[in-house]
């Protein structure tokens, strides 16, 4: 069909639970979320969905510092979990830093 499937973009709506661990200056965390999601295509590259509609599923970790500064890592999935076919599905991985102003 001649479109390039490389770029991709969506809006999704995904609450996030979040678990600190200790109280010092660097606490760790984990993070869970489930939510939905819609994308501009329904193919990202050779991965195909059968609607622009999904679900996204987030797992991460990370270090929370004193002033507000934070590192992590996330994964996240994106699937309509089967409604309609095909439903290959795609991941995504995460590096942020995130910094107060």
């Amino acid at each position: 069909d001649g479109k390039d499937y490389k770029d991709n973009h969506s809006l999704s709506f995904s609450p996030v639970l979040v678990y600190e661990f200790g109280n010092g200056n660097v606490k760790p965390y984990v993070e869970a979320g489930i939510g939905v999601s819609v994308f501009s295509n329904t193919q990202v590259e050779d991965r195909k969905f059968g609607s622009a509609f999904n679900f996204e599923d987030r797992v991460g970790f990370g270090l929370r510092f004193a002033g507000g500064h934070e590192v992590g890592i996330r994964a996240t999935h994106y699937s309509n979990v089967g409604i309609k076919q095909p439903n290959d599905g795609v991941e995504s991985y995460a590096l942020h830093y995130k910094m107060p102003f």
